[in-house]
């Protein structure tokens, strides 16, 4: 599917490639080197969040278990 719209260009294959490399990133953190372990159930693109500069925020919901 091709999209014509005004934003057509706004994801280029750079910043697309920035935007995998940050949430490759975001994963290595969350499985390596984050102290406290986090279980992500729901990991999907509606959970990474992008910033103004189109770098994304792997978004989790903490759930604390006593």
């Amino acid at each position: 599917m091709k999209y014509s719209g005004p934003y057509k260009n706004i994801l280029d294959w750079s910043k697309r490639y920035k935007i995998i490399l940050g949430i490759a990133d975001g994963l290595l953190y969350l499985h390596e080197i984050c102290q406290r372990r986090i279980v992500h159930r729901d990991l999907k693109s509606d959970n990474i969040l992008l910033t103004e500069n189109f770098e994304p925020q792997v978004f989790i919901r903490v759930i604390i278990e006593n």
